[in-house]
């Protein structure tokens, strides 16, 4: 099985429309999304309801990335990506 695409989504900086912030492209990538690997859960769900994501936040699988985390850390945070899924 072919790995998943790792997509680098930014968090806008400050607030304001999300045409202003975002090329109408990454809410589109972020819709197709089921997996995130975040700095900060819940600066990453505001983003994603910013962007207008239509399915429910809890449906997602949102991971926190840790400071300084370990090889093993890191293979468990990207699994879904090496499994296919982007």
């Amino acid at each position: 099985m072919a790995a998943g695409t790792l997509f680098l989504l930014p968090a806008a900086l400050g607030v304001g429309p999300t045409e202003a912030t975002h090329p109408p492209e990454v809410a589109r990538i972020a819709a197709g999304l089921r997996h995130f690997v975040v700095e900060n859960a819940k600066t990453a769900r505001h983003e994603l309801k910013r962007l207008g994501l239509t399915q429910p936040l809890c449906t997602l699988d949102i991971r926190v990335l840790p400071e300084g985390p370990s090889p093993d850390a890191l293979r468990a945070l990207l699994a879904p990506l090496f499994a296919g899924e982007s």
